[in-house]
């Protein structure tokens, strides 16, 4: 079975010259446009819910947000509000799956399905935002404190 790790490093090998930043998140500003249930993501001090990535890749000047799915029960869970924060800030987002796994991507988002000897197809192309928002202080800073070997402080955001 193919894992999310074997897929980044796939990416990884294809896009030699591109940077990727595994496992970053995102405030989402806009949670409570849309969610009025009681979740713990919810939190009483205010904090907005978390929408994290498996990778942002950064290739020259373009950014494009990769969300791995290995399972159909997983990709089942992910929705268009999961990916609206990454969407506004990033020139595509992109699925990569195992190239067994029977999905289809969601509108404006790329599919690239992984094959066990790490080739890549591009089974849908992503539609490109071409003018996609700056990348939020948060995520500077995580990036930030990632380089620099600490720990982000969560709670100070």
């Amino acid at each position: 079975m193919i894992s999310a790790a074997f897929i980044l490093e796939a990416i990884e090998s294809k896009y030699p010259r591109a940077v990727m930043v595994p496992e970053l998140s995102i405030n989402d500003p806009y949670w409570h446009d849309w969610d009025h249930r009681p979740s713990p993501d919810k939190r009483l001090d205010g904090h907005k819910p978390i929408r994290r990535i498996d990778a942002l890749m950064f290739e020259t000047y373009q950014r494009t947000a990769i969300e791995v799915k290995i399972s159909a029960s997983d990709y089942s869970l992910d929705t268009q509000q999961k990916r609206r924060p990454w969407r506004r800030v990033t020139h595509r987002f992109i699925y990569a799956v195992p190239h067994s796994l029977d999905v289809m991507a969601p509108h404006g988002c790329g599919l690239w399905k992984i094959h066990d000897d790490g080739k890549i197809e591009v089974v849908k192309k992503a539609i490109i935002n071409r003018h996609p928002e700056p990348l939020p202080q948060d995520v500077i800073l995580r990036m930030a404190y990632r380089a620099a070997g600490k720990k982000f402080p969560e709670y100070n955001l």
